[in-house]
Order: structure tokens, then sequence, then C-alpha cells
């Protein structure tokens, strides 16, 4: 019979095998990912410093920095960044239905609305939030571009989370909050949420507060969210990134 103090190493070693087991495949399963609350501590400013460049930069001004809905359609001339993303987001099932017959705006559907939870079937009850508003975006850093790349970040279709149809009365109650300032009323979106605010934070270099890192920790401890939901595929991130460069046509040649 094995010894009580043989039997009790070998537990031990069982266990320290397996905790460096887990160790590895957790850093394995994550060698081709970023941390993106690593990412959001990493861009916190001191409150000072964040003070003095508010001070330091141009009074926002949306209409001026960043335009209104521009052109993505070639083929569709007269559809803006707002239909696009109401024909995006509308459930498949129900047909849409136009103002006009070039298509120009959308009248009717049906969406899905991940703020309420609700669904809404007019169009203009809906409004097109940008994830991360673009104020919010201006004083993160978005003062340093380009008009021209501003107005790409206020038009900017190249993933399905940076902007979204919402309810217009629960975007207007956003405005251009942060996470430790507003989170949607449902409490089921907050996780897809606080990711997707990272995402845009990390795909365009914003910076971050003390404050809004941790809203965001909060969130995930207070939701259980997925672990996965920290992390953002390399590439996918690296494609993004080289997408914000390249401004579409309709926002080119913007005066600066």
């Amino acid at each position: 019979m094995a010894k009580p103090f043989y039997v009790m190493n070998v537990l031990k070693r069982l266990a320290a095998s397996a905790a460096t087991l887990t160790v590895l495949c957790t850093f394995a399963s994550h060698a081709d990912e970023v941390d993106l609350l690593a990412y959001m501590r990493d861009q916190i400013e001191p409150a000072a410093v964040a003070g003095l460049d508010q001070t330091a930069i141009p009074p926002y001004d949306r209409g001026y920095h960043f335009g209104g809905w521009k052109k993505q359609d070639d083929a569709n001339p007269c559809q803006t960044t707002r239909a696009t993303v109401l024909k995006r987001q509308a459930d498949a099932s129900v047909p849409l239905v136009y103002k006009n017959s070039y298509h120009c705006t959308v009248a009717t559907g049906l969406w899905h609305d991940a703020y309420t939870g609700r669904d809404i079937r007019r169009a203009g009850e809906l409004q097109i939030d940008h994830i991360v508003p673009l104020k919010a975006a201006y004083y993160a850093g978005a003062h340093a571009w380009t008009n021209a790349v501003r107005c790409h970040y206020a038009n900017f279709i190249a993933n399905d989370y940076h902007l979204g149809a919402v309810d217009a009365h629960e975007n207007m109650a956003k405005s251009d909050k942060g996470p430790e300032e507003y989170l949607p009323p449902n409490p089921a979106d907050h996780c897809r949420y606080v990711n997707a605010w990272m995402k845009v934070k990390a795909i365009w270099n914003l910076r971050t507060t003390e404050k809004e890192v941790t809203a965001i920790y909060q969130v995930f401890r207070q939701q259980s969210c997925q672990h996965l939901m920290r992390y953002m595929d390399s590439a996918d991130l690296t494609a993004q990134r080289r997408m914000t460069a390249s401004p579409i046509p309709a926002c080119e040649g913007r005066p600066e």
C-alpha cells in the first residue's frame, strides 16, 4: 500500500501539471488575439493630462469635424450610411418598404433593438448610433485626425458593431456618454455593448479614462460576460485598422 505522503505528493504533482496545462492552453487559445481590456488599461491618460488636452484643442463641432451621412454605394447614389445600416440590421423575414421608388429612404421593416429589447417597425423611430459617440471619439484622439478620416469614422460600415440602428429616444439618452455614465437599459445587451466599445477604441487607437475602464470591468464581473469577449482576433484588428486609414470616396477632399 502506498504511503499517505507519497499519495499526496503524486496528487500535488498532478494538480500542478493540470494547472500548468490550463495556463498553456489558455495562452495558446489567445496567442493570435488582442486582450482588449489590457489595451483599454494601457490607453488610460491621467485626468490632469486629459483635462489639459481638452483645453488645448479646438472645441468640438459635429458638423464641421465629422460631417453627416455619406453615400456608400455607387450603384445606388442616393442611399446614405443611414439607409445602409437600416438595411443591414433589418430582420430579413420582413420586406423593407421605401418612401420612394429610388430606394433612397427606408420607411418600414422590422428591427430588434438591442438597447431596449423592443421590436421596431417604423424606421422613423430609429437613429443610427455610433457605439463610441463622435464627441467622445473627438476628445479621445480624433481631434488630431484629418476631416476626411473623421468623416470616415462617422460613416464606417466595415464591421457590424461600429454603427447600429437603435431606439431614437434611447440614443438621445445615451448622447455622448461612455460606459461609466450610460449602459443600455436592456441588461442582456451589456456584454455585447462593452465588447463593441472596446473593439472600436482599439481599431481607431482611441484613448481611455480610468472611470471608463473601471465601468467595463464591472460589467464583465456583474454580467458574467464570456471570457472570450475581452479578446479580438489580431488579424481582424490589423485589417480593420488598415481600413480606417482609407476614407470612403464621399469623405475625401473635405476642407480642413
